[in-house]
């Protein structure tokens, strides 16, 4: 199978044929998400991590995406805006953030989300 060559963040720029599954960061320079103004943008940001974690984009006890790779997911917000909406996430159980390793999905068993 053929993948499209294009700058891998995670390489610091360099080409290099990735496919999707492995490196999230291709598709999301495509298509950044499209924000709609009646709605934060943390949450919208939050609202599409939730929803990867409830498809099982990210398994249970692996890592979801570092910041850094998640301002390449979501190149018009803020950092302190990805951070709220990953804050959230951990809040309601979906994740747990252990400090100088990373940030790990939950069993879906012990989440709680609000319904916000």
């Amino acid at each position: 199978m053929l993948y499209q060559t294009l700058p891998c963040p995670a390489l610091k720029g360099r080409a290099r044929a990735c496919p999707p599954t492995v490196c999230r960061m291709v598709g999301s320079q495509e298509s950044a998400p499209q924000w709609r103004q009646d709605r934060a943008r943390w949450k919208q940001a939050y609202d599409i991590l939730r929803g990867q974690l409830e498809r099982g984009e990210y398994k249970t006890g692996f890592p979801i995406p570092s910041l850094n790779q998640l301002e390449q997911q979501f190149p018009d917000l803020a950092r302190n805006t990805i951070r709220k909406a990953v804050d959230r996430l951990e809040r309601e159980g979906f994740v747990r953030a252990e400090v100088g390793v990373g940030t790990f999905v939950r069993p879906s068993d012990e989440w709680e989300p609000t319904g916000d």
